[in-house]
């Protein structure tokens, strides 16, 4: 019988991919499995420990011990706000030098040329160095080089990339989109902040505009593939009050991706006993 493959797709989203962790905790305990896996930034890092084979309590263990004092440092040559030297160490004391092609599942990593402005599909090389490159959001992490490329976030030009899976031979794919509804914004004036206050002096206000405006720009981009290349279930949970750069919300991630799970559980579950080789009516390309 021809193996039936089931793709998994994770989006980008900064802090906000603690729900990618709720999530994967859902579907572990449902005992269903995937064949592929790819992501684009932070999606890119979830699916690389995914992809090597690591469960679920050990990328809940790498998002807790990833503080951001833990990874801040300066970038030697100021191409980003933070230096990825350290977090690219946390990765390594993870996974190891493990290149794309020994891992037990295949994988991709999303990341786009700013030299071509091309998207660049990593799969093959060093699976810290594709992590690394799809989740180097321009002026906060310095971009990858990888031969002549310069490497940054995917996010720039496909955040949640179906189409990648399909090319890699998913015939259903799961996808877990973190960019959805947009919390009320507004912008404190840090003039009002205490003298010796962080707000005051650090480039928070102007990181915080940056964000909205690449969350915008994000959220029109992925709203026009999922036309193009929906998935067969798509999970969006609501991670609207979690900021991109706020390490400090982990557990709410989490309980957001659990709670996101579980309407799905019927369909996750007959997409389980597909892929086992059950033929199943399925509604391909539901949106949730």
């Amino acid at each position: 019988m021809h193996p039936r493959k089931l793709g998994l797709v994770l989006g980008g989203g900064g802090a906000k991919g603690s729900a990618h962790l709720g999530v994967l905790q859902e579907i572990e305990r449902l005992g269903m499995e995937f064949d592929l896996v790819c992501g684009t930034s932070i999606g890119a890092l979830v699916g690389a420990i995914m992809a090597a084979g690591q469960r679920t309590a050990a990328i809940e263990r790498a998002f807790r011990e990833t503080t951001l004092r833990r990874i801040l440092a300066l970038d030697p040559a100021r191409w980003g706000l933070i230096g990825s030297d350290r977090l690219a160490a946390v990765l390594t004391d993870l996974l190891g030098e493990r290149t794309i092609e020994d891992l037990p599942l295949p994988y991709a990593a999303v990341a786009v040329d700013l030299v071509t402005g091309h998207e660049v599909v990593l799969e093959r090389g060093s699976l810290v160095e594709a992590a690394l490159a799809s989740a180097a959001v321009p002026g906060v992490f310095p971009p990858r080089r990888n031969g002549d490329y310069i490497l940054a976030d995917g996010g720039i030009r496909n955040n949640l990339p179906i189409d990648v899976a399909r090319r890699m031979g998913a015939e259903r794919v799961v996808a877990v989109n973190l960019i959805g509804e947009f919390a009320e914004f507004s912008i404190a004036d840090p003039r009002h902040a205490r003298l010796f206050s962080l707000r005051r002096w650090a480039p928070i206000t102007q990181l915080v505009l940056a964000e909205r405006a690449i969350a915008l720009m994000v959220e029109q981009l992925t709203a026009h593939r999922l036309r193009e290349t929906p998935p067969d279930l798509l999970i969006t949970p609501d991670v609207s009050t979690i900021s991109m750069a706020n390490l400090n919300l982990l557990d709410d991630g989490i309980a957001a991706g659990a709670a996101a799970v579980r309407p799905y559980r019927d369909e996750l579950d007959a997409l389980r006993r597909w892929r086992l080789g059950e033929d199943l009516a399925l509604k391909p390309g539901r949106i949730g």
